[in-house]
């Protein structure tokens, strides 16, 4: 079984270890009925990892987030990865929606696109995200969908997979934090590693 507490926990270890404020940002964690109404709501049976995820924080507050930034600061996003936000539970059932209704406008076959099994965990840009795969017979696997660089593939066997390669990533290129905590940097040394 994915241990997605640990490696939740390491990164957001990592993030105050750097002085990021985006931990202070995290939503209380969601219930156990409201993480079973979302997958009902998509028509999905989340993996344990999903569950795990979100009974440890509903996302990232942007309301707060964007509510308490310091006067002249560029309205920076609150990531939680490098580019990566971390919606809560109720974004990313209506992300899933909207994912799902974009799709089906397109001409040719909408399985390549967006599979019906896809739950967005992490995004980037609405046409960006991370997902997890909750088909019974893929059960977990990670996923990057990026529609506009036409780039969807496996990114990692499980989500403790995912967050843990990330975090070491992170560390190895020594990804610092502005001088306010308000956004990741990356050094010369990350420039164009893939982190998902």
């Amino acid at each position: 079984m994915s241990d997605v507490e640990g490696a939740f926990t390491r990164l957001v270890d990592y993030l105050r270890e750097i002085g990021s404020r985006v931990p202070d940002y995290l939503r209380p964690p969601a219930s156990e009925r409201d993480v079973a109404r979302a997958g009902e709501d998509v028509g999905l049976v989340f993996p344990a990892d999903v569950v795990t995820l979100y009974r440890l924080a509903d996302g990232i507050d942007r309301d707060r987030w964007y509510a308490s930034r310091p006067p002249g600061e560029l309205r920076m996003r609150p990531v939680l990865l490098p580019s990566m936000e971390f919606p809560a539970l109720a974004r990313a059932v209506e992300a899933t929606w909207e994912l799902r209704s974009a799709a089906e406008e397109y001409e040719e076959p909408t399985n390549p696109l967006w599979r019906p099994a896809w739950f967005p965990v992490l995004q980037m840009h609405p046409d960006e995200n991370v997902v997890i795969d909750c088909s019974s017979d893929q059960e977990g696997e990670m996923w990057v969908v990026r529609w506009e660089a036409t780039e969807i593939r496996p990114s990692a066997p499980n989500m403790e997979t995912f967050f843990d390669r990330a975090v070491n990533l992170m560390r190895e290129v020594s990804i610092g934090v502005s001088e306010q905590g308000y956004h990741l940097v990356r050094p010369p040394a990350a420039k164009g590693i893939p982190f998902y």
